[in-house]
């Protein structure tokens, strides 16, 4: 049977370890390392001289000032044509405030990551073909969970598990954790190509 499918914007279908590794970089809270994710660039920030401010100021710039270096996490596409082809409806429902974090230059950080998807296909009739009517930001999680409540999701997939099992969530949504690891009461999917085969089945 088609069915709304939620999906989470930033970390779930973004990807961002490029993006936190060159940032981290170019604003010097990391010196002399490879190539690294986004957890092992947080803990390193963190524990760093800059700390947590040193955190949240970096991921302010990133989700606007350095988004450019984000990619679309691999299989995202393939699960969305394969959606498609099923019936299947779409929505992308995220959390995003719109400025970020000590941000000097105070970015727009909804309209940033709007202009992001257009630069990767996703408004194109012969790409992902979202509408843009189909994707919202919402100011707080609790705002995001309204959301998925309003719209009827039968499915929602995120990377954060306090979104998925936030009280507020409705409990008749089936979840989908898209992470490396999950919890006994929510088992997780590492890969676009698992979750394909898990929500489409």
């Amino acid at each position: 049977m088609p069915m709304l499918i939620g999906i989470d914007f930033d970390n779930t279908i973004s990807c961002y370890d490029h993006a936190f590794s060159y940032a981290a970089r170019d604003m010097g809270l990391v010196v002399g390392c490879g190539e690294l994710t986004k957890e092992e660039v947080r803990t390193r920030v963190r524990s760093g001289p800059h700390g947590e401010t040193g955190w949240q100021r970096l991921q302010g710039r990133v989700y606007g000032h350095y988004l450019e270096h984000a990619s679309v996490f691999e299989g995202f596409a393939d699960f969305v044509g394969s959606a498609r082809a099923r019936g299947h409806r779409l929505r992308i429902i995220s959390h995003k405030t719109r400025f970020g974090h000590f941000d000097p230059d105070r970015i727009d950080l909804t309209a940033a990551a709007r202009d992001w998807m257009g630069r990767h296909g996703f408004f194109d009739a012969a790409g992902l073909a979202f509408d843009p009517a189909e994707v919202s930001f919402h100011p707080s999680r609790d705002d995001k969970v309204a959301a998925i409540v309003a719209t009827g999701c039968e499915a929602f997939i995120d990377d954060l598990p306090e979104v998925l099992l936030d009280p507020g969530f409705p409990s008749a949504t089936r979840r989908f954790l898209f992470a490396a690891a999950g919890r006994e009461d929510l088992p997780a999917f590492p890969t676009w190509a698992a979750l394909t085969k898990a929500v489409l089945a």
